[in-house]
């Protein structure tokens, strides 16, 4: 089997030139999404620990932020700011405004900027259910998730514990959706290369290695 950095590049390398694939019921494909950065899909809450970085503003450059549970942070010299809801680029839009408006009428610098990161992910989780992962469980959601990031953190990608031939994964009712489950064939994505089922996680999802896996030497069929 060939070692996880060289997997990951293969699957990388072919996802590049793979079509984008057409949305299953109320999945969408990763690739479907690809242009959209994690910053610009993860919506910050409380208690995320956003970290800012201003270089040349010491009062902020590398200040810990935690959200409240108000929703606001406190970004020091430049007061409260909203941020549960919002993504980390808004929020950064937010406090580069206040900076730049501050800077006329004080030594700060004229362009400076602050930029947003999400450091610790602590409101918002999916839960991968498998009985033999050496660290199944609550994982935290980062706007970036896909099933084999979700088997990866939990432990596959290694000779033990093999990599499941099928998962699935299970979304719950949300804004007038119904809830729908998706059985993810992981094998045919790793041999193949097609990654259109490597769906985008959303919070609270489910993804389940079924206790009765083939074993690893069966070569998956289509």
């Amino acid at each position: 089997m060939r070692s996880l950095p060289t997997l990951l590049f293969a699957l990388c390398a072919t996802a590049c030139s793979t079509p984008p694939a057409t949305p299953l019921s109320r999945f969408s494909a990763p690739l479907g999404d690809a242009v959209v950065p994690a910053d610009v899909r993860y919506r910050v809450a409380a208690p995320d620990l956003l970290v800012l970085r201003a270089p040349g503003v010491r009062q902020l450059d590398k200040l810990l932020a935690r959200v409240a549970p108000d929703g606001r942070i406190s970004a020091g010299p430049l007061g409260d700011c909203p941020a549960a809801g919002r993504t980390p680029a808004a929020i950064a839009a937010d406090l580069t405004a206040r900076l730049r408006a501050l800077a006329p009428d004080t030594a700060l610098p004229k362009n400076a900027t602050v930029d947003v990161a999400v450091l610790e992910y602590a409101s918002q989780s999916f839960h991968v259910a498998a009985p033999d992962a050496p660290d199944p469980g609550r994982k935290p959601f980062t706007g970036a998730d896909t099933v084999i990031s979700a088997l990866i953190d939990a432990g596959y990608g290694h000779d033990t514990p093999p990599w499941p031939r099928h998962v699935a994964l299970s979304r719950a009712p949300r804004d007038g959706r119904a809830a729908a489950t998706a059985i993810v064939d992981v094998r045919h994505m790793l041999r193949t290369g097609d990654l259109r089922e490597n769906y985008l996680l959303e919070p609270g999802d489910v993804v389940e290695v079924p206790p009765d896996r083939a074993p690893a030497s069966d070569k998956p069929t289509d």
